[in-house]
């Protein structure tokens, strides 16, 4: 049996799962992420995923063998803006 053939006796190639994170409330006593408009705590699954880290600025999913490593695509720092005293 050929390669192609035996791919195709296999079916389909699945896509790997893609995930974006959304945001971060972080707390020591327990954070949230939101991934893919999920709300999720470390030891939680997100499709065929499982988190595993919550950090200030990213998030760990492990899929299989497979470690992803997610950040946020834009951070906000510093204090948030106020408005002037009439």
């Amino acid at each position: 049996m050929t390669n192609v053939a035996a791919a195709a006796a296999e079916g389909p190639t699945q896509k790997p799962e893609s995930f974006r994170l959304q945001g971060i409330l972080y707390s020591p006593a327990g954070s949230v992420a939101v991934i893919n408009g999920k709300s999720v705590r470390v030891g939680e699954r997100i499709g065929e995923g499982s988190v595993m880290t919550i950090t200030r600025v990213g998030v760990t999913i492990v899929v299989g063998d497979r470690t992803n490593a997610l950040t946020l695509e834009k951070t906000l720092r510093g204090p948030s803006q106020s408005f002037p005293t009439p």
